[in-house]
Order: C-alpha cells, then sequence, then structure tokens
C-alpha cells in the first residue's frame, strides 16, 4: 500500500485519508483537530500504563450508508440508540520505555475502552508509534438483556506492528484483503456489507484454514524435495507466527497469533517453502 508511507511524511489526518482511499473505504470526516484521550472516553479512561501510552487521539470519521451514498452523515453526538455505522479513531501512542513496542494487551484494552465509550456503533482504530501502525478491530455483541441498549465490546483483533517504511509480505496480505469491491460476490456497498466482510478478513478460524491448507501444501513440496527425513511427530502447541529470512537467518515477528499443530524438527532444523508469505521458524 503506498498510503504506509504518508504515514512517516505526512500528518496524521492526511495519512488516514489516504489509508482508507486505498482502502476504497468512503468516509464521511469529522475533524482533524486532535483532543486528550480523557476528553474523549469521558466514561471509559482508566488511569494506568495502557492509557497513559496514549498522546493523541483523531475522531477521524464514519462510514455508514449515508457515506456510501454520497450524503451527510448523522453528528456522533446524535447517536443515542444503535445505528449501522463504524467510528474511525486514529490514536497516537508515546513510545514505552527501552524501546518497546506497545504489546497486544494494551492494545485491546484501549480498543474495549472505545467500544465501551461508543456502544452504539462499532468502532474501529489506527494506531500510530514508533515507525509502526495497528488496525483495531472490535466485533460488538448484542447484550442478552432485550432492557439494555447498545452492544457490549467482544473480540478485538489487531494487525499490529505494520511497519510503515517495510512492511512484510503477511501485513501487506491481509490490507490488501481489506481493499473492498463495488462488484463481484464480496461486493461491498453498505456498512452492513462492510461489517460483515471485514469480521470476514479478520476471522481468525478463517485465517488458520487458510494456513493450514498453505502449511499442507508446503509439507507435500518438503516431502517431495525429500526434506523431511528429520520429522519425529506432529503436536499441538501455541506459537507466535514468525517469517524467516534466509540471507540473514533472522525472524522477524508479524504481529499475528494462531493456535494449531506444527512439525516439530529435532535440532531445530528449518524446513519449507513460503507459508502465507510468512515462515514458519522452529
Amino acid at each position: 500500500m503506498n498510503s504506509l508511507l504518508k504515514f512517516s511524511t505526512e500528518t496524521f489526518t492526511i495519512a488516514l485519508k489516504a489509508f482508507f482511499k486505498d482502502l476504497k473505504v468512503p468516509v464521511n470526516y469529522i475533524t482533524d483537530e486532535s483532543d486528550k484521550a480523557q476528553n474523549i472516553l469521558t466514561t471509559t479512561y482508566r488511569d494506568n500504563d495502557s492509557f497513559s501510552l496514549i498522546d493523541e487521539v483523531y475522531p477521524f470519521g464514519i462510514v455508514d450508508n449515508a457515506a456510501f451514498e454520497g450524503r451527510k452523515s448523522i453528528q456522533v453526538s446524535e447517536i443515542k440508540s444503535d445505528y449501522d455505522g463504524i467510528l474511525i479513531f486514529g490514536v497516537t501512542l508515546k513510545s514505552r520505555d527501552n524501546g518497546l513496542l506497545p504489546t497486544r494487551g494494551q492494545l485491546a484494552e484501549i480498543s474495549r475502552a472505545f467500544n465501551q465509550e461508543f456502544h452504539y456503533t462499532p468502532v474501529i482504530i489506527v494506531f500510530k508509534y514508533d515507525g509502526y501502525i495497528a488496525f483495531s478491530n472490535t466485533e460488538l455483541i448484542k447484550y442478552k438483556q432485550l432492557w439494555r441498549e447498545g452492544e457490549r465490546a467482544g473480540k478485538v483483533t489487531i494487525l499490529r506492528d505494520v511497519n510503515i517504511g517495510h512492511p512484510h509480505r503477511g501485513h501487506i496480505d491481509i490490507l490488501t484483503a481489506m481493499e473492498i469491491r463495488a462488484s463481484g460476490a464480496n461486493a461491498v456497498s453498505s456498512f452492513d456489507t462492510l461489517y460483515k466482510y471485514w469480521q470476514e478478513v479478520f476471522n481468525v478460524n478463517i485465517l488458520n484454514k487458510k494456513f493450514y491448507k498453505e502449511l499442507q501444501n508446503w509439507y507435500f513440496w518438503a516431502v517431495k524435495e525429500g526434506n523431511c527425513s528429520k520429522i519425529e511427530y506432529v503436536y499441538p502447541c501455541f506459537f507466535t507466527c514468525m517469517e524467516f529470512n534466509f540471507l540473514t537467518r533472522s525472524p522477524y515477528y508479524c504481529g499475528i497469533q494462531y493456535e494449531f499443530n506444527v512439525i516439530e524438527i529435532p535440532y531445530g532444523y528449518f524446513l519449507g517453502n513460503s507459508v502465507s508469505g510468512y515462515y514458519l521458524f522452529f
């Protein structure tokens, strides 16, 4: 995505506009001005390590049926009941000590707070920090109690640590998948179709199935090449997907976690080819 570089060369709001233009998502912009988190999260702000990372908050825009139809959207302050729209916020984060990047837990806690504050409509957040961006998508779930209005924040899915200057293929693949199309089987022309489509893009079960399929193809390739004599067994394990650079022999964290069966290779032997743009490193 060409717009990623703009996060390092342009203002945050200009970069956000270019980012969603690349995704072909129509946005009715709210403001280019930023505010403090305490003024936005009036009921859900917490005085802890996660929220202390927040530098500025940008109430960027709203995606609803009006935006798809080229009309003006409702004012956010007027949303008092369940509304078919997605609020978009940009959040800049301060640097952590010792060069550490924000954890998934910290980004998820902030994301839930925004969705709890604006519980009548889903909220997505684009975080910017230390040469990286992250995209947060929170599933909203209806309350079981019929008398309760709004929706509660459910599973938070985060595409994080996307390197602005040098994004790797795995991140680019997912960002490309987020791009909407006006025609075809996955055509997106309304809030409802956009919300469902992005939930599918970030569905861990679908990602796992895709990974399993490509892992199977990789395994057959390895068998054909005669490189599997060292494999002893397959065992269930939870691990972080990593990219392995054959030239430098070094792994790169890609910010997405999976749970599935992994082939263990004694003595750390590495076998195989590309899997979804990632490489498995044991």
